[in-house]
């Protein structure tokens, strides 16, 4: 596994986490974890934080470990992820989040050119109607909806010269950078 270390102290890792490897187990599959590289690699971290009751297949509740993890990034998304080494450091960070006092920032490429170079989304985002694992914005999301707020400013746009839209127009991009402010 190549996990990219960016930064350590005492207190903290900032890992390079790569698109495809989800951050800790969820109950339900045996997949090789970030939880898995940070315990072989700093098996001292062990126990540091708080762990997480998920539902496995049968319906029980089992423990899983989530040593160090202050906050997650999904699965398919890479990016930096903070490790706390120590428990101290691990509630400073954590109530550093709830604060909404780290600044993430993503980019982000969309298809399509917002004609506002930058702006707030701020919708609710539930489980979407066509497949359960994802996620929706929206009237027509399901499930419990929580609100999120979403700041973006767009740093470039593009044409597609190859591929025209219905309108016989070039499909247009644009590479934006996202900062989540609800952590949704």
């Amino acid at each position: 596994m190549n996990v990219e270390i960016l930064f350590e102290n005492k207190n903290l890792i900032l890992i390079n986490k790569p698109s495809g490897l989800v951050i800790h187990g969820d109950g339900r599959t045996d997949e090789f974890t970030l939880v898995d590289w940070i315990l072989k690699k700093y098996p001292e971290i062990k126990g540091i934080g708080e762990n997480m009751l998920v539902k496995n297949k049968e319906g029980k509740e089992v423990e899983i470990q989530r040593p160090g993890i202050v906050h997650r990034i999904d699965r398919d998304t890479s990016g930096i992820l903070v490790v706390a080494k120590n428990q101290a450091s691990f509630l400073d960070l954590k109530q550093k989040f709830k604060n909404r006092e780290i600044d993430k920032k993503y980019l982000a490429l969309v298809y399509g050119c917002p004609k506002d170079k930058e702006g707030i989304i701020i919708a609710s985002i539930g489980r979407s109607n066509k497949d359960f694992r994802m996620k929706q914005a929206g009237n027509h999301a399901r499930g419990k909806l929580r609100e999120a707020e979403t700041h973006y400013k767009i740093l470039q746009c593009f044409e597609d010269s190859r591929k025209k839209n219905k309108q016989g127009m070039y499909e247009k991009y644009a590479l934006i950078e996202a900062s989540p402010k609800t952590g949704r």
